[in-house]
């Protein structure tokens, strides 16, 4: 849950990474586990960096109306 708390604190894997002393391979494969666990995409990567709100804010609203 580090990882997951940083990249959204800097909204940026790479920038995640370079805090935590990770490599960008390691906080990738952090994101992916939390997102198996989770069953659903937690970030939308963008070359810009990592957009989570608008992402789970949709995914939750559909997920709670039984849409998926």
């Amino acid at each position: 849950m580090q990882e997951l708390t940083e990249v959204l604190r800097e909204k940026s894997m790479t920038a995640a990474a370079e805090k935590l002393g990770y490599t960008l391979s390691g906080i990738s494969r952090s994101m992916m586990t939390l997102e198996k666990e989770a069953g659903f995409q937690l970030l939308q990567r963008k070359k810009s960096g990592s957009d989570w709100q608008h992402h789970v804010t949709r995914r939750l609203r559909r997920s709670c109306s039984g849409t998926m």
